[in-house]
């Protein structure tokens, strides 16, 4: 589709699609010495949406705090559908009660995480899917010039999510 950024490696695509990640990941969350009202950062791409429900699952069945920065582009075999890009599908998840919102902000992603990396047509059609993803998720859309601002927004983001507490887990 436009808003598709990179070809992807089906193979992990299809590995990344069981439903045995989200114990996995909460076995080695646990392990790891997370503990109920912890706070945990991610960034979740809509290249691999069955490892973002995997983690999001987790970190609720463990009453883990996830804060993500969520991206509307995708590589292949990932969420790369209008419609049903990662933070689309997450706001349907959580408008139908199956899991809390994870999304803190939204970015468009891909190359400069503004979509250099896909043609114009497809950068302007990432950039509207965020904006209205990130109006419908009441977040702020993170729109960086470069690397670096992308960095900072996402600490800066992150920071405000926690209220105060550690981040305990990136």
């Amino acid at each position: 589709t436009p808003i598709t950024t990179t070809m992807g490696n089906l193979e992990a695509k299809r590995l990344a699609t069981s439903p045995k990640w989200a114990r996995a990941i909460a076995l080695r969350l646990y392990q790891a010495g997370l503990r109920r009202g912890d706070e945990v950062a991610a960034g979740l791409s809509g290249s691999f949406p069955g490892l973002n429900l995997a983690l999001a699952s987790a970190c609720q069945s463990l009453g883990l705090k996830l804060m993500a920065v969520s991206s509307v582009t995708a590589s292949s075999w990932g969420a790369n559908q209008p419609g049903f890009t990662w933070p689309e599908m997450e706001a349907r998840l959580v408008k139908a009660g199956i899991i809390g919102q994870a999304t803190v902000a939204v970015s468009v992603g891909g190359a400069g995480d503004r979509g250099l990396d896909l043609d114009p047509d497809g950068r302007l059609q990432a950039d509207a899917i965020a904006r209205g993803v990130a109006a419908r998720l009441a977040v702020p859309l993170l729109t960086p010039h470069d690397f670096d601002e992308a960095v900072a927004a996402r600490l800066e983001t992150y920071r405000r999510a926690a209220e105060g507490r550690a981040v305990r887990l990136y």
